[in-house]
């Protein structure tokens, strides 16, 4: 059963437990055990027991596990709750070890037991997005303990009160909200000082933690296309037939609901777009809420809720032009190109603003358009729809870019 599973218990264990607690609590209180386990919607772990265990056998240091099996493993723990940050920051890191034939397994932070348990057999430990807390100080304690190498995964400058602050898509969140999220600021920046080695995705993010944290070091590990991002869009349906049509779709999507101030840049401009070119469409997918100017248009404007990575990498693939608006501030500064990266394997030019990883990413005018001004949006827009062999172009400059540099090496 699941139940069991999860708790690391077999069928004569859990005979076996229970008949220690009968022996020794009664019926009473050994049902009422048994009903808070199954009211139970995660796994137990009492950090104070484990504590006490320790303290109680005198053991106040272990063998690294490199030491005792003489081979290299990686124990990846930490925050789980947005698809993406774990696609790019966990699942492409346990891909990467794989293929090179190094022990790689992650879990949630708030499993505890199976962090710990990950954590006797690895000799390298990496907490991604792990928050301040009891649970998170006892991870970074029993890794100390262990004498393992020890980093911090982290791929937004959350650790930065000021650079967060001075966001002004938090301006879309409740008072209560976006006051909650500040208040993290100090407890992140405090985690990544005690651990002291730091793994960032962007040179802008690497640049802000050097010069804002205590660190020992501060490595760059760029988001990148993955095998299995790669597998996904081989199995993708081919696109449905019926020749070039004269329709120009214009795909705008959002990874989370912190970007309205973003997707602003542009919204009157779309507006103005729709109203002059009658071929023109726009897809808005995500967590990306309909500007008030735009819903005068019919069926001409289309939107599409957060979805699965293949559905999304599928309406992707349909659209003829991909916008990434973005404020031109300190926290985009930290911004990696994953739109960049996701549009172009679908063989898709990208308009993007000249912040963050874009510039570095994106060769202007052959694989897409970069934006300074707001007149740049409109003069690049205007020019991908008025030229369908620009647009397969620059689609397929930017695919064969993707495929050369930005690519996994075990992909």
């Amino acid at each position: 059963m699941k139940i069991l599973a999860q708790r690391g218990l077999t069928w004569s264990g859990l005979i076996r437990l229970l008949s220690a607690n009968l022996r020794e609590s009664g019926v009473r209180v050994t049902g009422r055990k048994i009903m808070a386990q199954l009211l139970r919607s995660e796994v137990s772990f009492d950090i104070e027991r484990y504590t006490r265990w320790f303290e109680r056998h005198g053991i106040d240091g272990a063998s690294p596990a490199g030491d005792v099996f003489g081979a290299p493993a990686v124990a990846i723990i930490g925050a789980l709750d947005i698809p993406q940050c774990k696609k790019y920051r966990v699942l492409q890191k346990v891909e990467y070890f794989s293929f090179r034939g190094i022990a790689c397994e992650y879990c949630d932070y708030r499993d505890l037991s199976q962090a710990f348990s990950l954590m006797q057999l690895a000799t390298v430990v990496i907490f991604y997005r792990l928050p301040q807390g009891l649970s998170s100080a006892a991870l970074v304690d029993e890794a100390l303990r262990l004498g393992l190498d020890t980093y911090y995964d982290i791929d937004d400058p959350i650790f930065n009160r000021e650079v967060y602050q001075a966001n002004r898509n938090l301006d879309s969140l409740s008072a209560a909200e976006r006051d909650a999220l500040l208040a993290q600021a100090p407890a992140y920046r405090q985690i990544m000082e005690q651990v002291g080695q730091v793994i960032v995705s962007t040179e802008g993010m690497r640049g802000l933690a050097e010069g804002s944290l205590a660190l020992k070091s501060v490595l760059v590990w760029p988001n990148l296309i993955d095998g299995a991002t790669r597998n996904i869009f081989e199995q993708l349906p081919p696109p449905a037939e019926g020749g070039e049509t004269a329709d120009v779709l214009l795909g705008y999507f959002s990874g989370s609901r912190a970007h309205d101030a973003d997707f602003a840049l542009i919204a009157e401009l779309l507006q103005q777009l729709l109203e002059r070119h009658h071929n023109l469409r726009l897809l808005i997918g995500g967590y990306a809420p309909l500007p008030p100017g735009l819903g005068g248009f019919g069926e001409r404007v289309s939107q599409a809720r957060f979805m699965s990575y293949a559905a999304y990498l599928e309406s992707l693939r349909r659209v003829d032009v991909n916008l990434v608006p973005l404020l031109i501030d300190a926290f985009n500064d930290c911004k990696s190109g994953i739109r960049y990266l996701e549009a172009s394997i679908c063989g898709v030019p990208t308009v993007a603003s000249r912040v963050g990883q874009f510039p570095e990413m994106i060769r202007q005018g052959e694989t897409g358009f970069l934006c300074q001004e707001a007149g740049d949006w409109g003069e690049a827009i205007e020019a991908l729809i008025g030229d369908p062999d620009m647009r397969r172009r620059m689609g397929d400059s930017a695919r064969r870019h993707v495929l050369q540099s930005q690519v996994m090496d075990s992909a």
